[in-house]
């Protein structure tokens, strides 16, 4: 193993302080670090694996949307949950984009979980929803608009109890996590010709 001297700390640290943090969409995330690190080469190698991470749950998303769409909202790996497509518009950009997403009857509302398999954050398409809470979910082969409003607190432990019920993998996600996870309500947005 070679020893690292100091010259070679003092260039890699230079190096980084010229060329500066690496412009990807790790920039936009809050908890990351704008000023130089201690540790170039980690945080380097963090954010290419968070680069590969982030487009495998793209690519992953895109072969669900594809295979729901192609088989009328049937997709294998779910064929106990029932899934819709929710598209909603970026907070920040304006792009609209698709997300397939768990979802829970009550009445004629539906309802998707901001779990994010209990990450400590929440999902980017929650926070898409509170900024634009018009919206569109496609059902089956239905489309509908909707509008989204985050569960009140008390609305919310009455929804919790009935999903960790039908679906237990949202209680698993619940324990992975101290934030505690948002609901929200799709409602079919009235007609207003009707």
């Amino acid at each position: 193993m070679r020893s690292v001297g100091k010259t070679d700390v003092l260039a890699r640290r230079q190096e980084h302080e010229r060329t500066g943090p690496d412009p990807g969409p790790v920039r936009s995330l809050p908890w990351f670090r704008e000023e130089p690190s201690r540790f170039p080469g980690i945080e380097t190698l963090w954010r290419t694996r968070l680069r590969e991470w982030e487009g495998e749950v793209s690519d992953w998303n895109r072969g669900v949307i594809e295979e729901f769409r192609a088989n009328e909202g049937k997709v294998k790996a779910f064929a106990r949950q029932p899934l819709l497509l929710l598209t909603h518009t970026g907070a920040r950009t304006g792009t609209r984009r698709t997300n397939p997403l768990a979802y829970f009857r009550d009445g004629d509302r539906y309802v998707v979980v901001a779990s994010k398999g209990g990450a400590p954050t929440n999902p980017d398409w929650y926070h898409n929803l509170l900024a634009n809470p018009k919206a569109s979910i496609e059902v089956g082969v239905e489309e509908l608009d909707v509008i989204a409003d985050p569960a009140s607190a008390d609305e919310r432990e009455g929804l919790w109890n009935m999903i960790t019920e039908r679906n237990p993998a949202f209680k698993e996600y619940e324990a992975k996590t101290t934030r505690t996870i948002p609901l929200v309500i799709l409602t079919p947005a009235r007609d207003e010709a009707s």
